[in-house]
């Protein structure tokens, strides 16, 4: 989300973003805080849904937000809608690899149940592996976006459902003592966004002041836009072997020479843009502005004979310059679907796929039934223990008939407890209390039910003689 590796290099030049808890004092009259909800808080709202049903998970996403400190008189919440055609490219991109991981957790739920059937031990890092899968597969749907709004709207907060991206809508919306609530980092590329909290846990946030971030990069506004354009991102990739540090340099460069500030033709070009935009009231004179030279920026980059080497497809970026630089977006056509056909979420099948996919609620409902599963055996698992290896006082109350139900649970045990408890070294008299006479009964009643383990029989043998 955003442009990759972007935060860490804004630290690796220099730039310290100061540490803080959310301000007692209010905003400025007019002013309000704007939250990009999923770039906040993706991962709460992930495991919210991933373990609860959607009432629940829209009460836990309203009191994280209540922990937020944020007022609610001045605060904006911001909910994604439809990613813009410009952002195809990157969606389909997102579904392959969730598509990819619903499959691998399906392969490592079948081995767990595998596990479970043949009554080996399920280790942690099985279910480390399973979640990891889960996550990456996780994609939130119109529907649920939609209650979700309309939950936080009836708890009185006050939320935009916009059109395409969160972080378009707030740039257009956004004034010059606003201040924008995110993680992500496309935020900054923003002409119009000037201050940026980043989340932290706890209740912390990292302040970034743009203006103070552009002194520490020795850039101007318009190039560190362009530096974002002509980056990986959402909508466009960069060219080979131009990333985001040799970019950096050379937009630097770029930066510094004044042609390609506002002159003549950037205003020519700007009053045309402004009398075609003002029926519809979209972009300030400052964004405006900011395109021009934006736009221009990028030509002079792509002029450059060591740009031009590594472009042999001629490559270009229009698609991040309507969104990074004027804003603008082309709304999905109403026959596409929300989510690419083979959507895990959806439980579509993929193409050339005889059997239909897995669907992410399907591993859900197995993963609860094997956790439940796990969970009786693990009742009667502690009823072992206890009686075999556990307080002497307990293990003298224990009847023939109790020593007859621990012998059928431990038929379905772990087989390797089994042969723990059954080999001719371990003294179950001295190690658990029993009575010789309940120790034989409960050997020769175990040998009834495993009677064809070999290894077993063998260990039980020595214990077989005269009570």
């Amino acid at each position: 989300m955003g442009i990759p590796y972007l935060w860490p290099f804004v630290r690796k030049k220099g730039y310290e973003a100061l540490q803080s808890h959310f301000p007692q004092h209010p905003l400025p009259a007019g002013c309000f805080f704007r939250v990009d909800i999923l770039g906040t808080m993706y991962a709460t709202i992930r495991r919210a849904f991933l373990n609860n049903d959607s009432a629940t998970a829209n009460s836990i996403i309203e009191y994280h937000l209540q922990s937020l400190q944020l007022p609610q008189s001045t605060t904006i919440l911001y909910l994604d809608g439809p990613s813009p055609e410009e952002k195809r490219a990157t969606l389909e991109s997102r579904e392959s690899k969730r598509t990819a991981a619903l499959k691998k957790a399906d392969a490592l739920l079948s081995d767990m149940e595998t596990i479970v059937q043949e009554g080996r031990r399920i280790r942690k890092q099985h279910f480390r592996k399973l979640n990891k899968s889960i996550n990456a597969s996780f994609y939130l749907l119109s529907d649920l976006r939609k209650a979700l709004a309309q939950y936080l709207q009836y708890k009185g907060w006050k939320v935009i459902e916009c059109p395409s991206e969160a972080d378009i809508a707030i740039a257009i919306d956004c004034t010059t003592n606003d201040i924008v609530i995110t993680g992500d980092s496309d935020s900054l590329i923003h002409s119009t966004v000037h201050t940026i909290w980043r989340p932290l846990a706890r209740g912390g946030y990292l302040v970034y002041s743009v203006p103070h971030l552009l002194q520490q990069l020795e850039l101007s506004r318009t190039a560190l836009t362009v530096l974002g354009i002509v980056c990986r991102n959402d909508y466009t990739s960069n060219m080979r072997q131009m990333g985001l540090v040799t970019n950096y340099k050379i937009i630097q460069s770029l930066d510094g020479d004044s042609k390609f500030h506002f002159t003549f033709h950037s205003f020519h070009v700007f009053f045309c843009r402004a009398v075609t935009c003002s029926l519809t009231r979209t972009f300030s004179s400052l964004a405006l502005f900011s395109s021009v030279d934006a736009e221009r920026m990028v030509q002079a980059y792509m002029a450059l004979e060591e740009v031009a080497f590594k472009n042999p497809s001629r490559m270009h970026f229009e698609p991040a310059l309507r969104v990074f630089a004027r804003r603008e977006f082309t709304l999905p056509s109403l026959s596409s679907p929300e989510v690419p056909q083979g959507d895990p979420a959806q439980g579509e099948s993929q193409p050339g796929e005889s059997q239909p996919f897995v669907t992410l609620e399907d591993i859900q409902m197995r993963l609860k039934t094997l956790k439940d599963h796990m969970s009786t055996n693990k009742e009667r698992y502690g009823l072992i223990v206890d009686c075999m290896l556990g307080n002497s006082r307990m293990c003298n109350k224990r009847t023939h008939t109790d020593i007859l139900t621990l012998c059928l649970v431990l038929s379905c045990a772990d087989l390797s407890l089994i042969h723990l408890l059954t080999a001719p070294e371990t003294d179950l008299t001295s190690s658990t209390g029993m009575t010789p006479s309940i120790v034989h009964l409960f050997s020769l009643l175990l040998l009834m039910i495993l009677g064809d383990n070999t290894s077993i029989v063998n260990g039980m043998q020595s214990r077989l003689g005269p009570a």
